[in-house]
């Protein structure tokens, strides 16, 4: 009796990992179908054929979904059927958010061919553009202002678009910046919450400086680290002056420090032996420098090693 019992058992155990597989291959297609609609979403060239394939796909996991569920239901399971069950419904919105998203999609190209259908002397001379991704929007302050230009004029300023075809695109930009969504949302509602939160014009006067102050320190020499650090002095010093805030000789005083602080031991003392005894350092002759530097230490790199060399002169001389 004992051992049916223990049969049983081994049945239900199998059973339940084939169904966890199951689910999880449902997961991992549906993964696939999410990254095609928020890739191709932005695109002006897509192929009608293409969406109808992927929609037909989503209704076969639709229905595995289901099928799978009810087998859940019916066996013991090492975990509690209710966790599970709340694993499917997740599955099945995000089936449902991404079936949504491609008819949007799928209607917009046939109202745009109903609008401008494309004749055939066209058709053979019509250039195929690369497709733009969709921008998108990490939750970094610094980065809302490029982000929204982007946004509106991909998304926003597309007449052809209507406001539930902008919201969706709107949330497939967002990242971290999810936590703002509500259900209740429209586009505009969302578009002026992510506005009132990322344009605020302290935070972000201060996340440019921050991004110099906390540099990490460069510990030895390189040239790639030089490079990151010219690229951040530079980007964020274009950035406040885009803010209408211009360096001075007290601003470049106080970076010529803050950017001494953050070079190699080697490269402030070079900097130092540039300078006369009691030249005051200037922004502009420092970034100069650096770029020199960087520049210098990239074509040492490339200089091969002593071992290296020797077996090319040999190559070279048999």
């Amino acid at each position: 009796m004992d051992k049916k019992v223990e049969k049983s058992d081994d049945r239900e155990a199998v059973s339940e990992k084939k169904l966890n597989k199951l689910k999880g291959s449902i997961k991992t297609t549906l993964k696939r179908i999410e990254s095609f609609s928020a890739e191709k979403s932005a695109s002006k060239d897509i192929n009608a054929m293409e969406l109808e394939v992927k929609l037909r796909k989503l209704g076969q996991l639709q229905a595995q979904l289901d099928k799978i569920s009810e087998q859940y239901c019916g066996i013991e399971t090492s975990e509690d059927i209710e966790t599970i069950l709340e694993d499917i419904d997740q599955i099945n919105i995000r089936i449902e958010e991404t079936e949504v998203g491609l008819k949007l999609l799928l209607n917009s190209i046939k109202d745009e061919f109903k609008i401008n259908p494309v004749s055939k002397d066209n058709a053979v001379t019509k250039i195929r553009l690369p497709e733009i991704p969709l921008p998108e929007f990490s939750g970094k302050i610094a980065d809302f202002a490029n982000f929204k230009n982007l946004f509106v004029n991909l998304i926003s300023n597309n007449e052809q678009l209507n406001d539930s075809q902008k919201l969706y695109y709107l949330r497939a930009c967002l990242k971290k910046a999810k936590l703002l969504e509500s259900s209740s949302d429209n586009f505009q509602s969302l578009f002026k919450a992510l506005s009132d939160r990322y344009e605020n014009q302290r935070q972000l006067i201060d996340s440019h400086i921050l991004e110099i102050i906390n540099f990490e320190k460069i510990r030895s020499e390189s040239a790639k680290e030089l490079c990151a650090l010219i690229d951040c002095v530079n980007k964020n010093t274009r950035a406040l002056k885009v803010l209408t805030f211009e360096q001075n000789k007290l601003s470049d005083l106080m970076l010529v420090n803050i950017i001494l602080q953050k070079v190699d031991k080697e490269t402030r003392k070079q900097f130092e032996l540039s300078l006369n005894t009691a030249e005051i350092p200037t922004f502009e002759n420092l970034m100069k420098f650096l770029e020199k530097r960087s520049s210098l230490l990239e074509s040492i790199n490339r200089i091969p090693s002593f071992p290296t060399l020797h077996i090319c002169l040999s190559y070279c001389l048999r």
